[in-house]
């Protein structure tokens, strides 16, 4: 009407669909690859998995009456026809509340279906597409008496219209349950169609195609499980997609051409999702998040730049991932880390110490003192104290992968302490928003984590007074005269008389070699770095003093030793409080460790568990 302006129904529509339905989306995958990574990887398991789909979704939930009126449209008509109004009942595609609401009830499906699975085995009776279920490609479960006394072990979740089950099965009887579970929880809120099959809310197209049967092998929301060897992979399309998004982007580099950034900004989208199952693609992010920040229509990307090596590298990686899938216990953070690192870097040099926790090894210090031109870099502001102590965090990992070894590195979960709060921030998100050289440093961290095929850091700050056994290392180039030494001999006798080990153990000394110290020095003052030159280490270094024994479970013991008591005094003094305390009380809250608390907060949203521990008998 003329003269009037008219809000469509999504401008006038008052939100209140619950957005705890919404919160749920972003997290799915993440818990389902926290299940897989949680599973018991030495036990022979069937880890089946299932899909269904709830057919023409959005269209089974009624609108309230008189609501309907909202959503009138004028039905498309030749010129001369009569006008025609169509005036739906149910939830239209495009209202801004339509996911919300339909969300709302998936997730109530799924919380019935949870229920239900509680109940004692057997107990549901049949379904009318249970059959359908049993149709997949997995061998026969058949338990002893004593598997039936044990937990059933399963996970149910929801994308949207797509209910998603994990189990480890005793029994055939247990799949049966879950399944039947989940077929129950969809139609007592999604009523089903008792007379003709192909309009049940449960898809019995998509069940026909084995969709809905139990499989050791799954393509779930883009990604390929495999329930055997635990570990997840890019779809075969998906794959196909991404890298065809950046060989264009690519070439367009190499021919001096820009690149759309609409296009760019979509293959950013999907190199993000992909870095959830792909571990080393976090860290290189930073310069595809930085080219984002440009208004421009296009995106220049020269030939050796850092954006175009990033996109060269996801490039590679997915190649990769797609002979080597990653295992789940690579995505995940743990609670319980194998070994641990404390460092500290200053204009000077760059030390700290490597030690066993849960797994045992030698205990290592190592020190490196920065050439002339990093120092000069530093003293001119080209490179901050936090690159530095970044670059401190990539020499640690390097020296943990010299004297543990990156056989004993796979899959397995590191601690790195500093007490520098932007490095290990950025070793959190393995992405830097300012610093280029961090987004540097950050993706060789990466490549080699990558290469090791080492489970995700547990970055976490070290108080400053309580880092002495990485201060001393780090300073012994002249800092105080008391800890300066030329000789690495005469700096470990001293480093051993200072902070001796239980049971008459002795610290090594791990001195790195040029042809590895020159790269970081490189990162900290070049722009470029090649992959290959990190993927093809030389030897990375060779260890000094008295072998002495292996040794694990020396969190605790490092933390007393490294108290500066001195700092921490004149502290409390100044404060005017008490300072009384172990290291690990002022680091760690009621009784959780300080790894514990970075786990809790790394972890997607919570769903009640991965795995229930409720005792789901046979009956």
């Amino acid at each position: 009407m003329l003269g009037y302006d008219l809000l469509s129904v999504n401008d006038r529509t008052v939100r209140t669909a619950p957005p705890e339905s919404l919160d749920q989306l972003g997290h799915e995958l993440a818990r389902i690859i926290c299940a897989v990574a949680e599973a018991d990887e030495h036990e022979t398991i069937l880890f089946a998995k299932a899909k269904w789909d709830v057919k023409d979704g959005f269209w089974r939930l009624v609108c309230g009456e008189g609501a309907e009126y909202n959503f009138a449209y004028v039905m498309p008509q030749p010129p001369g026809e009569p006008i025609r109004i169509v005036i739906p009942t149910s939830l239209q595609m495009g209202w801004v509340e339509s996911p919300g609401y339909f969300c709302a009830a998936s997730e109530t499906a799924r919380d019935v279906a949870d229920t239900y699975v509680r109940t004692p085995i057997g107990s549901l009776g049949s379904h009318k597409f249970l059959h359908l279920t049993q149709t997949g490609d997995y061998p026969t479960v058949e338990g002893s008496q004593r598997d039936l006394i044990s937990f059933l072990k399963y996970y149910i979740g929801v994308f949207v219209d797509d209910f998603i089950s994990l189990v480890i099965p005793r029994t055939q009887a247990d799949l049966d349950h879950v399944a039947s579970a989940i077929l129950h929880g969809i139609h007592d809120v999604f009523p089903p169609n008792d007379s003709d099959d192909n309009e049940d809310p449960t898809s019995l197209k998509k069940l026909l195609k084995g969709e809905g049967a139990w499989a050791v092998v799954k393509e779930i929301l883009g990604w390929v499980f495999d329930g055997d060897a635990k570990t997840i992979e890019l779809a075969p399309a998906q794959a196909a997609d991404r890298l065809n998004l950046l060989e264009e982007c690519l070439t367009a580099a190499r021919k001096g051409k820009a690149f759309p950034m609409a296009k760019f900004q979509k293959l950013v989208g999907k190199l993000r999702d992909t870095a959830i199952g792909i571990p080393a693609g976090l860290g290189l992010m930073s310069p595809l998040n930085a080219a984002l920040s440009s208004e421009r229509e296009y995106v220049y990307i020269g030939k050796k730049t850092p954006l175009f090596l990033c996109l060269s590298d996801w490039k590679f990686l997915i190649k990769v991932s797609i002979k080597e899938p990653t295992k789940c216990r690579e995505l995940v953070a743990a609670d319980n880390p194998g070994y641990c690192g404390i460092v500290d870097s200053s204009k000077h040099g760059v030390g700290g110490v490597v030690f066993g926790h849960r797994k045992s090894c030698h205990p290592h210090v190592f020190r490196f003192k920065w050439p002339k031109e990093v120092q000069e870099a530093f003293d001119k502001g080209h490179i901050s104290i936090s690159d530095l102590e970044l670059a401190g965090l990539l020499l640690l990992w390097i020296t943990m992968e010299g004297c543990i070894g990156p056989d004993n590195l796979k899959h397995e979960h590191v601690c790195l302490l500093s007490d520098n709060d932007p490095s290990v921030n950025w070793l959190e998100r393995m992405s830097s928003k300012k610093s280029i050289v961090a987004g540097r440093i950050l993706r060789i961290l990466s490549i080699r984590m990558r290469h090791c095929r080492a489970s995700p850091l547990t970055p976490l700050h070290i108080p400053g007074v309580h880092n002495r056994i990485a201060d001393i290392p780090s300073r012994s180039f002249g800092y105080k005269k008391e800890w300066h030494f030329e000789l690495d001999t005469d700096f470990l006798h001293f480093f051993n008389k200072l902070f001796p080990l239980p049971n008459q153990g002795c610290w090594q000394l791990f001195n790195l070699r040029p042809t590895i110290t020159s790269r970081v020095i490189s990162l900290l003052l070049q722009p470029h770095a090649q992959m290959h030159v990190w993927l093809r280490l030389p030897k990375l270094g060779e260890s000094i003093g008295n072998t002495g024994r292996c040794m694990q479970n020396l969190f605790e013991h490092v933390l007393t030793l490294t108290r500066d008591e001195q700092a921490i005094q004149q502290k409390s003094m100044s404060l005017g409080v008490s300072q009384h305390g172990s290291a690990q009380d002022i680091m760690a809250e009621g009784n959780k460790s300080p790894w514990q608390q970075y786990v809790q907060l790394s972890r997607p949203l919570a769903r009640r568990s991965q795995w229930t521990q409720d005792t789901t008998h046979s009956s």
